[in-house]
């Protein structure tokens, strides 16, 4: 039974100022923000079952009109405060209230300005960098996270040795997806991001190692121990005919159960790469039993750990 949610996921804005070519957010042009109320009273909802932490994702979560305000909120409840960005604006935001997050996650996806350019679709990989050094100095934790691509995979061992110069000691591999609320592309981009026959025999024999023994020698810690690296290469193998190769799946993922998505709607999500949604009952004020029966029962009886849980590599392994 799930009977408390440790962490919640808030989608605040689907509003982005990049142009990445593994994501459909910025096409959308989207003008939607999360209402502050249903914000606020979520929130206040769920510390009732435990909740301790709070992620603010996007979009580019610094683009809503309430961002300072939520951050504030969140402080004052004594909740964590973890943040994902693209890193680009963070130098208009005064630092006092940069101070109050706790963790800040930037996508980075590269090592030079060539690359970033043609991933991302805009011409900001300095201006990010000088960000991520102004956050280092004041002392601020930064995870820089990376997804891997076509157009970028052989560049991670450098891409390393800037995360050890910048003193950057936490690190996100991602892979292309076409299902989850993050890095969703369009098939077209993402048949295009996946590594062919020969891109997957250099990343497995020559790229890997290096990447292992770059992690090693500068303490970095990334979302995958070291001896499940490997599993980027099967990811990718899986959708290449000439690999015979088996689905990853992981049934034992705790996220559903620990975890809760709210959506730019207000909506409510069990997890990213779950595509169900479901009423917010919190925005009523209905009883708290109801979101955990509605829980259990919609991952539980409909079996959707089984159905769903299939290439998603963000599970802890």
């Amino acid at each position: 039974m799930i009977n408390k949610i440790e962490q919640l996921i808030v989608i605040i804005t689907g509003n982005c100022n990049s142009g990445c070519i593994h994501c459909t957010y910025w096409k959308n042009k989207s003008q939607i923000f999360l209402d502050k109320e249903i914000f606020y009273k979520t929130i206040l909802s769920l510390k009732k079952i435990g909740l301790k932490s709070v992620m603010i994702s996007g979009g580019e979560p610094f683009l809503h009109p309430s961002i300072i305000k939520f951050v504030e909120f969140l402080h004052e409840n004594n909740l964590g405060i973890k943040l994902t960005t693209n890193g680009i604006i963070l130098n208009k935001i005064n630092s006092r209230y940069l101070k109050k997050i706790d963790d800040f996650s930037i996508s980075l996806d590269s090592s030079n300005r060539k690359t970033y350019h043609k991933i991302r679709g805009v011409n900001k990989f300095d201006k990010v960098l000088e960000n991520i050094k102004m956050l280092r100095k004041i002392k601020k934790r930064v995870k820089l996270s990376f997804l891997i691509q076509k157009k970028n995979y052989n560049e991670i061992p450098v891409f390393l040795d800037l995360c050890n110069k910048i003193g950057v000691k936490k690190v996100s591999f991602l892979v292309p997806n076409k299902n989850g609320e993050f890095n969703e592309c369009s098939s077209e981009n993402y048949s295009k991001m996946l590594l062919l026959e020969e891109e997957l025999f250099d990343f497995e024999k020559n790229i890997l190692p290096k990447i292992k023994s770059k992690l090693k020698k500068y303490k970095i810690s990334s979302n995958y121990k070291l001896n499940v690296l490997d599993q980027i290469v099967k990811y990718f193998k899986c959708f290449n005919k000439k690999f015979k190769c088996n689905p990853i799946r992981y049934t034992k993922c705790s996220f559903p159960i620990n975890n809760l998505i709210l959506t730019e709607k207000g909506k409510l999500k069990p997890c990213l790469f779950m595509p169900y949604e479901y009423k917010n009952p919190f925005i009523k004020n209905e009883n708290i039993d109801k979101i955990k029966e509605f829980r259990n029962e919609y991952l539980f009886k409909n079996n959707l750990f089984e159905k769903h849980c299939i290439f998603c590599l963000e599970v802890p392994l």
